[in-house]
């Protein structure tokens, strides 16, 4: 049994090409402009703003596969701003620290969330498994904050941006490992 969401049944309001790339361009360009003003991260600011045009706000544009490039490219994105600006000097001081935080941060809720989804909605343990890994996995999301405080480089913030790293790599091991077995029935090696 599966988890699925539930999908408003009405079709887009905006299905022209014309109409959607105007849509987006005009997020992408008038959604920094209001947030500056705010003080509001401009990365914050896209996401509320994708929520609210999607299917689960006013339904204005249809969640397809362009969108979730947009999205992943924005994760690979704070994660890109992350590396460049993270002090190597600091990261190899703090890296075991980091691995072990990320170890913990994404192994506890990887066992957690799997035994809870085989118990409470009745998955087996790959499925269980998959999903227990999405939510283990964390991201970066509040580093253009951070960065404005220009705390950077304070250990707690270095710590956090290699368990990050080491959750999202996990996470896609999982995947991976997942996806292998599915797809031949034995283990990848």
């Amino acid at each position: 049994m599966l988890l699925s969401l539930a999908i408003p049944a009405t079709a887009p309001l905006i299905t022209a090409p014309v109409p959607i790339f105007l849509t987006v361009m005009a997020i992408i360009l008038l959604t920094p402009l209001v947030l500056s003003r705010l003080r509001i991260p401009h990365v914050i600011g896209l996401i509320v703003a994708g929520v609210v045009v999607g299917p689960h706000g006013f339904n204005l544009l249809a969640r397809d596969m362009s969108f979730e490039v947009f999205g992943q490219v924005g994760i690979l994105y704070l994660m890109f701003l992350a590396g460049i600006e993270i002090d190597m000097y600091h990261l190899r001081k703090n890296l075991r620290k980091g691995m072990t935080f990320g170890l913990f941060t994404f192994i506890i809720p990887l066992i957690l969330g799997a035994l809870v989804a085989m118990a409470a909605l009745r998955m087996h343990f790959l499925e269980a498994t998959l999903l227990a890994s999405m939510f283990a996995a964390h991201t970066l999301i509040a580093y253009p904050i951070v960065t404005r405080f220009g705390v950077t480089k304070s250990p707690a913030v270095v710590i956090a941006i290699a368990g990050t790293i080491v959750t999202v790599l996990g996470s896609l091991i999982v995947l991976a490992g997942v996806l292998g077995y599915t797809a031949t029935g034995r283990w990848p090696r």
